[in-house]
């Protein structure tokens, strides 16, 4: 077999999945199950690393749009780790060029889950357009990492210039690169955060909810943020739409239904016969699709009529797998 036909027999085995639209990133329940990512040999790990991933963004000072990227960056990576094509030291180092006449089939880069945790919140901050120093992130993910070890109890602290830094950024910006080429370049995200705040408007500029205080308003948001903010622990942002998870966040505070892991029956049966969904399910209005949190502020746009195109199954379904939950005040 000659070169050229070896290269191309390794790529066709260790292809990409083909390119996703925007609604492929919306799997169902059985095809996360059987992901890398939705093995129970694997969940511990994934739960570990992703308290990880907020610890070292909240040293970052990131924001929860941030967070909420780098979690969902991360989960889509290990969701189809299985396919994507492997990734070489050589083959990621800038301007080294793969010669094809000494070209063989590489082995792959394997990535510690922490290490791709780390690339995870790197990029989203780009994404995001609040990015941070490398050095930093390296720095803090290192430190992050090795807290409560033997040898370093304190965590080990990388400082630049050094040995393990240069090494750490190797693995760091490796680890970028696969992420990028196992997502297929698509950054689009579809955070709950982004319709939050039209659901309070609709349901508050709306009668049936009855007469609310806008103190109780801001309360239910609130809290809804905090329980859309614990679903990213879950892997509930690939199934679920945004704005299902924002209604449910939002519905779960306003029927004041007490679920500390999930919603009983007569929970649920409350959840259906909510007036609310009637508001939020019509379509949405052609000016408010891109922008969902300017719903107020759009000026001679009648919304009386719109909404925005919630599923009511879905989000009471998100609800009842306990991916949306109720979010306590701990009192110490």
């Amino acid at each position: 077999m000659d070169v050229d036909t070896e290269e191309a027999d390794y790529i066709q085995r260790h292809r990409l999945p083909p390119k996703p639209r925007p609604e492929d990133w919306l799997l169902e329940w059985d095809v996360i199950e059987r992901s890398p990512l939705g093995l129970a040999s694997n969940r511990a790990v994934h739960v570990a690393v992703q308290q990880f991933l907020v610890e070292v963004a909240k040293q970052l000072g990131l924001g929860s749009y941030v967070r909420a990227t780098a979690h969902v960056l991360y989960m889509r990576y290990y969701l189809y780790s299985d396919h994507i094509v492997p990734v070489t030291r050589a083959e990621l180092e800038p301007g080294s060029g793969r010669g094809t006449s000494e070209w063989t089939a590489p082995a792959a880069v394997p990535f510690d889950p922490y290490q791709m945790a780390s690339a995870a919140v790197f990029l989203a901050a780009k994404v995001e357009e609040c990015p941070c120093s490398l050095s930093k992130v390296i720095y803090l993910s290192v430190k992050t990492r090795t807290r409560n070890s033997r040898t370093h109890p304190g965590g080990l602290e990388v400082y630049e210039g050094t040995e393990r830094f240069v090494e750490e950024k190797q693995q760091l910006l490796f680890a970028e690169r696969a992420l990028l080429r196992a997502t297929h370049f698509d950054l689009r995200m579809d955070h709950a955060y982004r319709y939050l705040g039209a659901v309070r408007d609709l349901l508050q500029r709306s009668d049936c909810i009855g007469e609310c205080p806008a103190s109780w308003w801001e309360r239910v948001y609130a809290r809804a943020w905090a329980a859309v903010t614990k679903s990213f622990g879950t892997v509930g942002c690939l199934h679920f739409r945004g704005r299902d998870l924002a209604a449910a966040a939002m519905a779960l505070e306003a029927v004041d239904t007490a679920a500390p892991e999930r919603v009983d029956e007569a929970g649920l049966e409350a959840l259906e016969r909510w007036a609310g969904w009637e508001v939020l399910g019509r379509h949405e209005h052609p000016d408010v699709k891109r922008h969902p949190y300017q719903i107020l502020s759009l000026e001679h746009v009648p919304l009386c009529d719109y909404g925005l195109g919630i599923s009511r199954e879905e989000a009471i379904e998100a609800i009842r797998r306990g991916v949306i939950r109720r979010v306590y005040e701990q009192h110490t």
